[in-house]
């Protein structure tokens, strides 16, 4: 309700609030689990004259931490599934309005489907199966505008945390905003212990802390957030180890953190040289001053410059991301190589590249 709300005001004001609903019905197949959330909540419409309206808008919140290749390939999807379901079962169908949640680091570009597709007369852009959707960039959101949320604890919490990805510098200096429906008085301790642990294990799965540099960042918040993190992070670190550490409980555990530090380290490493590189290529095509003023090989340099394209480039950056939300233990480096390789980028200069940890 806090997120149409705040989010979402155009459709809120049309909406019977109190009906909102999750739907439990799950429409999509086994393997499309993958790419969807499958969060979908179910509203009546209201009349202009205050009227309820029988009929449902459904809302398909669908986050994204990466721009995707083709969000519409995904959404429909996901759409022609829940039809495909309803019709076949003989439900009524019920229009879903998609909304993607994006907070991601590289700029999402909203572009309509027929861009996808190279079209020699414009009158056959009826053919195209064209919808719209909702997108809530976190990127372009400012902070103050989540912090004064006045509804939606939690949202509010998770969205600050989302909106500045792996800074640990401000999750550090926003702390007390972060934690701060530990304190409220319109929760109950059971909503606070979930909603804790729910952002505790994204915190733990995404930033790059030790347990016990995290300890200390907690060491100024509520007793409560103290003692969860402290029994959560424990059995976080036990979950990975049964996941695939195979070498004892404290050697497989540091082994993660370790490698998990590193990985995210060498992911944002290379991010940052790759981003640099596209807008070094806007300006000059000169190979030698990219290399001078950038500091790396010129095979590399020629190599990306070769085989870029901002199609291969958004791919290249979600696989990374993938890595990134991966077990740590799980051969990251070689998927990073793999994924580099893919690319373009041969395999020595991949070599050359990832044993240089400048």
């Amino acid at each position: 309700m806090a997120f149409l709300q705040h989010y979402l005001p155009k459709f809120a004001r049309h909406l019977d609030l109190s009906s909102l609903r999750q739907l439990r019905d799950n429409y999509i197949s086994e393997d499309l689990r993958q790419y969807f959330t499958d969060i979908v909540y179910a509203c009546d419409w209201l009349r202009p004259e205050g009227e309820v309206e029988p009929i449902q808008v459904a809302f398909l919140l669908e986050h994204k931490s990466y721009v995707p290749d083709n969000i519409y390939i995904q959404l429909l999807r996901y759409l022609t599934e829940t039809y495909q379901y309803q019709y076949q079962n003989s439900i009524p169908l019920q229009l879903t309005i998609p909304v993607v949640i994006y907070h991601g680091t590289e700029s999402w570009q909203t572009r309509d489907m027929a861009d996808y597709f190279s079209i020699p007369d414009a009158a056959l852009k009826k053919y195209l199966p064209l919808f719209e959707y909702e997108l809530i960039n976190l990127r372009d959101i400012a902070r103050h505008t989540i912090i004064k949320q006045k509804s939606g604890y939690f949202l509010r919490s998770t969205f600050l945390v989302f909106s500045r990805k792996n800074d640990k510098i401000f999750l550090n200096q926003f702390s007390k905003e972060i934690f701060k429906f530990v304190e409220s008085k319109e929760l109950d301790e059971d909503q606070k212990l979930y909603f804790l642990k729910q952002l505790i294990t994204y915190i733990f799965r995404t930033y790059p802390y030790k347990k016990e540099e995290f300890q200390a960042f907690t060491q100024k918040l509520s007793a409560m957030t103290q003692t969860t993190t402290t029994s959560l992070w424990d059995l976080l670190l036990d979950e990975g180890f049964q996941k695939g550490i195979k070498k004892g409980i404290e050697e497989g555990i540091e082994e993660g953190i370790e490698k998990g530090i590193e990985i995210s380290t060498m992911i944002t490493r290379l991010k940052d040289h790759l981003d640099m590189l596209v807008r070094m290529l806007e300006y000059t095509s000169d190979m030698l001053l990219i290399q001078k003023l950038s500091g790396l090989p010129l095979e590399f340099i020629q190599q990306f410059s070769r085989a870029y394209s901002p199609e291969k480039m958004n791919s290249l950056l979600k696989k990374l991301e993938e890595i990134l939300q991966s077990h740590p233990l799980e051969s990251p480096q070689q998927r990073i190589a793999q994924t580099m390789h893919n690319f373009g980028f041969e395999q020595t200069v991949i070599n050359n590249y990832l044993a240089n940890r400048k």
